[in-house]
């Protein structure tokens, strides 16, 4: 009923659960479990992130030497720091 309007006459609710029982709150929680924990790259980032830059920026050169265009090496560092 969350979210629900009553354009009628006025009505009984009889509530069988808890609020905290509720899909909504099931919902609240995966995401605050979510939010919690980090994906396994960005844990090893983290975790080896002078590493994980002299990775990044060894492509995102390589990129940019081989096209002639900065743009491709600011999109693989882009990608890099998306992961």
């Amino acid at each position: 009923m969350s979210g629900s309007i009553n354009a009628g006459e006025a009505c009984d609710l009889r509530i069988a659960r808890r609020a905290s029982d509720s899909i909504y709150a099931g919902i609240v929680r995966l995401v605050a479990a979510a939010q919690k924990s980090k994906a396994p790259i960005a844990r090893m980032a983290d975790s080896d992130r002078l590493l994980f830059a002299g990775v990044t920026v060894v492509p995102a050169t390589a990129a940019w030497w081989v096209t002639g265009d900065p743009i491709r090496a600011v999109a693989v560092l882009v990608v890099a720091r998306a992961l």
